[in-house]
């Protein structure tokens, strides 16, 4: 009876082992397409009218301060909000209040 049992229970731990091989595989391949989800997220054209405004606002900032990007003082300046504005001007009242 005793070998019977333990030789059960070794069974049981490769059948374990299997599951949990098994479950690490799901969880990497969830992961996976939880990444894939971010990326998606924002489509290429969205990424890159976001990457322009934000090259602007250095290049404005740099003219502004006179000095280059590394020197400037922090300004929190939300993209979105800037992103959101009807035009030119409405963008830049929105950063001369920020400024």
């Amino acid at each position: 009876r005793g070998g019977g049992g333990s030789g059960g229970s070794s069974g049981g731990a490769s059948r374990e082992d299997a599951v949990s091989a098994a479950a690490v595989q799901v969880q990497q391949q969830q992961r996976r397409q939880q990444q894939g989800k971010v990326t998606v997220k924002y489509d290429r054209k969205e990424l890159r009218k976001r990457l322009v405004l934000e090259e602007w606002i250095v290049e404005q900032l740099g003219q502004l301060y006179g000095c280059e990007e590394e020197e400037m003082p922090d300004v929190e300046i939300d993209i979105d909000d800037l992103l959101d504005a009807a035009n030119e001007e409405e963008r830049a009242l929105k950063l001369q209040v920020i400024l």
